[in-house]
């Protein structure tokens, strides 16, 4: 049975952004809206372990990098510190985040409960010229989310609740987050303040992308779901927006994914994975959609190949369509990318595959096990010498 946007309960406060969140809409289709209710459930009760054990993981490798533990960064991919959903190659880590964020900056991930309307968790970093140096992180049980705010009177998790728009809750986030930060760490009070503000939906959305061009294609269109869309608001929105990467939005969606795919992997293909723990914990909580989304990707889908990614086309933008009822893309359709090609079993590519493979690559070329330069995500990643060498 295939299920429709008329199946979602119209007091489903992000039912109109569903749609746009391609990898849970192709779950809800399958599984229907209970079951993705579970899997919110799921996401909202443990995800704040997942998204910390990320963002340790990918401040460990940066860590191994600077101790020269890591011999080639070149072939090490991790997730970037903010936000902590683009993979990034390691030896390009330093230099993208001070082009995007500045040389001394804090982030911070803040993350909305679809239900509630409330703040589940945040992950925080400072970054000194490129360098992740001090991080926190709390859950929906931290003090730092009573806190309230001086003028408004709310406690920082409702501010999504109270306040209608995303632009506004990361600025009056900032707010308190500015005064816990000045009060860790003095030494950093003149330094620049970021927050993201993304629905846990869309959160699940773009870790279920199977390639780094799929994912950044997915934050674009987080991005423009109010400018492009016509939705309500954003997405996920940074505040302030970076001068960059506001400037690459409106490039458009394909020169918006190869400006950063450049900047992150000079183009190459890197089909995201997972460290053992949370691929352990994704199986375990959720194998429904880990077997939709990864396995049957892997095995019987295939990965599609960047020239597909960027050809990918939304033909309501243009014809005003009604974006629930016409949802659709369309592609060129290319020759895919599966494990058996690569000589790998699914769950090993699930772990993330870097290739040789970029744009540029003619469609009708074969991708093989020639073409993996490494397998696997930061301090768990394993180098494989092509065989053409």
């Amino acid at each position: 049975m295939s299920y429709t946007y008329a199946d979602i309960p119209e007091d489903v406060h992000t039912k109109p952004y569903l749609p746009l969140l391609h990898n849970l809409w192709k779950g809800f289709q399958q599984f229907g809206w209970e079951y993705l209710q579970k899997v919110f459930k799921i996401f909202t009760s443990d995800f704040y372990t997942v998204a910390t054990n990320r963002l340790n993981e990918s401040i460990l490798t940066a860590k191994q990098v600077i101790e020269g533990k890591i011999k080639d960064p070149s072939k090490v991919l991790a997730y970037a510190f903010f936000p902590p959903v683009i993979s990034i190659r390691e030896d390009l880590q330093t230099g993208t985040v001070k082009l995007l964020y500045g040389e001394s900056v804090d982030t911070s991930f803040l993350v909305v409960d679809d239900d509630t309307r409330t703040i589940l968790f945040i992950l925080n970093c400072h970054i000194e010229d490129g360098i992740p140096i001090d991080w926190w992180t709390c859950s929906s049980e931290d003090e730092v989310l009573e806190r309230r705010h001086l003028k408004l009177g709310y406690k920082l998790k409702q501010f999504p609740e109270k306040i209608k728009k995303f632009t506004e809750v990361g600025s009056r986030s900032i707010d308190i987050l500015r005064d816990i930060r000045n009060e860790r760490t003095p030494q950093w009070n003149l330094s620049n303040y970021m927050t993201t503000i993304v629905w846990c939906s869309a959160v699940i959305n773009q870790i279920e992308y199977c390639s780094n061009y799929g994912s950044l294609g997915g934050l674009w269109d987080g991005i423009q779901a109010q400018p492009s869309f016509g939705l309500p608001d954003y997405l996920f929105c940074y505040c302030p927006w970076p001068p960059m990467i506001k400037t690459l939005t409106l490039m458009g969606r394909s020169k918006f994914v190869l400006r950063l795919t450049g900047l992150s992997t000079e183009h190459q293909l890197y089909t995201q994975g997972e460290n053992a723990l949370n691929l352990q914990w994704l199986e375990d909580k959720v194998p429904e959609l880990f077997d939709l989304l990864t396995r049957q990707t892997w095995e019987e889908i295939g990965i599609p190949r960047p020239t597909e990614t960027i050809s990918e086309t939304y033909p309501y933008i243009t014809e005003k369509r009604d974006i629930p009822q016409k949802y659709s893309i369309t592609s060129q359709e290319q020759k895919r990318i599966t494990c058996e090609d690569l000589g790998l079993t699914w769950k090993e590519a699930a772990t993330g595959v870097y290739l040789d493979v970029t744009h540029e690559t003619p469609e009708n070329t074969p991708i093989d096990a020639s073409n993996i330069i490494s397998v696997g995500i930061g301090t768990e990643t394993e180098f494989r010498k092509k065989t053409t060498e």
